[in-house]
Parts: C-alpha cells; structure tokens; sequence
C-alpha cells in the first residue's frame, strides 16, 4: 500500500523522524518505528530521478564539461548544482538499499531522514540493532548508522557510526568533521565501487551472533577428536534406549 507523504517540504527540504520528543526538529515525527523503506517513503525522498544535464549559454553554446544536477519535482524539474564530467548522480533509493545491505535485513529502523540546502544533500540515521557489534561492543538504541549524500558534489557519500543521539541539523556539519567515529567516504563517480564487506570493515560492524557461531565452529573444527571422544559425544547427543529396543525386537 502507497504511504501518503508526511514530511515538511519547503523549498526542497524534506524531514521525517520516529519517536523524537522535545528536540529542534523542523519536520513531523511518527509516535513508532519505521522501517527505512517507509521512511524514505514517507519523507518524500522516492523518485527523484537524479540526472546530470548539460548547460549552454544564451546563444546556445554548450558549456563544456559542466552539467547541471536535476531531480524531478512535481510536473517539472528542480536545479540542484553544477559539477563536473566525472560526476555520476546517485539515488537515494540506492543508498537507502546500502544501509540495508550493510546491516544484512530490509527491516532496518529509521530514526530520521531528510533532506536540507534545497534538496542538494541528503542524510539519514538507522538504529543499529543489538544483533550488530561495533568494535565488537553490541548495538541498540544509542548507536547509529548514518550516511549522508549530496547531489551538487558539495559532500561525498558517506557513512558514520554515530554513539550519540542525533536531534537536530544544526549537528549536521560536526558529524562531517568528526574524525574520531567510524567512517568511510565514496565518490560521486561511476568507477567508485565499494563492496559491502568493506563498508562494515571501515565501519568496524560486525554480526555478533554470527561471529560467536563462527568462533565456536572454528573451536570445534580445532579440537581433535579421538574415535572413542566421538562415540562418547555421539551417545551423548543420540542416548540409546536399549530395552526399549529389546522390547521393540521381541514384539516383531
């Protein structure tokens, strides 16, 4: 079913968050989870269509090299910036699909989503549920995955693990200058690839409970095993009932 479009939209900025109270947001909140998909939904930050289109002057020479970034905006479409030949357009439905690659569900919570300067850049922040470790501490309500993304080449894509509570846009510009959380940065250029494994390496994510099942099936496969170690562990794991054997026997 279609989500009916929720967030504040003045002059291309576009807001949504979950279960916020008493901060300096400047968009609705939803009083529950919400998963990444209905948020982007919600927020209106689906269907952009982010292009690059060449720019002429007034006599209609084509300006080399430098293309304007458009999106699609009601029946029309809204300027973004001006970058260079190298620059490749990225959708937000692309990174929202990131987050949840990096986390491994389609059932990741948004805490807010939006977008600021006139739709130019856009950011979001994900809880990081328990099943997740960073620096092999677990995850919850605390810490955060958010990225961030611009469609003027102002900023790059990036993505930050953050262990405080994100409230409001004025914070948006110490994020980008915080060195010291977990971060990696990809480039507005078709030829930058990045593989999910090495996201959650630079982010130092890890899965917890996968890894204690890793680390246990490696023990076991570490551990010798003599054949009498083995019938015992066998016997241990299947005991027989011998009369009731017996019992089955002299029955047939």
């Amino acid at each position: 079913r279609k989500q009916r479009q929720m967030s504040n939209n003045n002059n291309g900025n576009v807001f949504i968050a979950s279960r916020k109270k008493g901060v300096h947001y400047y968009g609705p909140t939803v009083d529950r989870d919400m998963t990444a998909t209905e948020a982007f939904e919600l927020a209106g930050l689906n269907g952009w269509d982010v292009r690059t289109e060449p720019i002429y002057l007034a006599d209609g020479t084509e300006v080399p090299d430098q293309f304007a970034t458009t999106r699609r905006r009601g029946d029309g479409r809204q300027p973004l910036g001006v970058v260079g030949g190298r620059y490749h357009p990225s959708q937000n439905e692309a990174m929202r699909d990131m987050v949840q690659d990096i986390m491994d569900t389609d059932e990741v919570i948004a805490e807010a989503v939006g977008a600021t300067h006139g739709g130019r850049r856009v950011f979001a922040s994900f809880r990081i549920p328990e099943s997740l470790t960073i620096d092999g501490e677990p995850g919850g309500v605390d810490t955060s995955l958010f990225f961030g993304t611009s469609h003027d080449g102002s900023v790059p894509r990036f993505f930050k693990v953050l262990h405080t509570r994100w409230i409001c846009t004025n914070q948006l510009n110490g994020i980008l200058g915080n060195k010291s959380a977990p971060s990696i940065k990809l480039r507005h250029t078709a030829g930058a690839r990045t593989r999910i494994s090495e996201i959650r390496e630079a982010l130092r994510i890890g899965f917890s409970a996968r890894d204690r099942f890793a680390e246990q099936a490696q023990l076991l496969l570490d551990t010798p095993v003599g054949t009498d170690q083995f019938e015992q562990i066998v016997a241990g794991l299947f005991p027989i009932d011998t009369d009731a054997m017996v019992a089955a026997a002299i029955t047939k």
